[in-house]
């Protein structure tokens, strides 16, 4: 899958833009607002949804693969955010270790209208989607997607998606370096936890496929992260998701973006 893989990427490299339309994966742009108000941020996502054993990257691919990637062609004036990424899942596959999205992957957006903008007209945005749609083969694929909405005076009801990684937590966290593992330690109100793991967004550093240890004492756990035994060298902080199968003390936020300085 490795030479695979290699040969894909050679592919796009010489290739830029060339893809199959999906065929095993589906592709929209959405939103849940049903009209845009002028100089207001509003969410949009790329929807993907992968066919039975197929499945899209996440930011960091792990140890193959490629992420999804836009190219937008937005009306004059609009601006638009980077992806925010919803927590990915681990899959492996022939003994490579991937993180992405086996069924659903939701790239979300968040667009900024002019203040200037005219209103009881319609707008529309473009989006040119591309993705790796894997299942022991891998296709490129993509597509040219567009949305119109209407623009008015009234305020968009806006939905924070509560896939996102919180940025913010009460938690207490800290990451230490102990010979082949990195250690994160964390204090904070929660409850019995099951299968937290972390998500690197940087590749190089961490064994992807690797048991992550978890150790928990009433309200402080450690998380052991295996480096990889061919590392380009030991990260200055890390960075990345921690995930919690069955969430936090409110058993809704699952996951909690860190950015933690290495203490060696």
């Amino acid at each position: 899958m490795r030479t695979h893989i290699l040969i894909t990427i050679l592919f796009l490299i010489l290739f830029p833009g060339s893809f199959l339309k999906g065929k095993n994966v589906d592709a929209e742009l959405i939103t849940n607002i049903k009209s845009i108000q002028p100089g207001k941020e509003f969410w949009v996502a790329i929807k993907l949804t992968a066919k039975q054993d197929w499945h899209t990257y996440w930011r960091n691919p792990g140890d193959s693969g490629l992420p999804t990637t836009i190219e937008w062609d937005l009306p004059e004036g609009f601006k638009h955010s980077e992806i925010y990424w919803t927590y990915p899942e681990m899959f492996i596959v022939e003994g490579i270790a991937n993180f992405g999205y086996e069924k659903e992957e939701l790239l979300l957006i968040k667009i900024t209208p002019p203040k200037n903008l005219q209103t009881n007209k319609t707008v529309t945005l473009k989006a040119k989607a591309g993705w790796l749609a894997c299942r022991v083969e891998c296709v490129p694929e993509g597509e040219d997607l567009s949305l119109t909405l209407p623009v008015k005076n009234e305020k968009p009801e806006i939905d924070n998606a509560n896939k996102l990684p919180a940025i913010n937590s009460d938690l207490k966290l800290s990451a230490e370096q102990k010979e082949t593992l990195v250690v994160i330690s964390c204090t904070g109100n929660f409850d019995k936890l099951k299968n937290v793991r972390f998500f690197p967004y940087e590749a190089g550093y961490y064994s992807h496929s690797a048991e992550q240890k978890l150790i928990q004492k009433e309200n402080r756990f450690t998380l052991q992260i295996p480096l990889d035994d061919f590392k380009i060298g030991n990260p200055e902080n890390v960075t990345g998701i921690l995930f919690f199968e069955n969430g936090l003390k409110n058993k809704q936020q699952k996951s909690i973006e860190i950015n933690l300085k290495l203490i060696n």
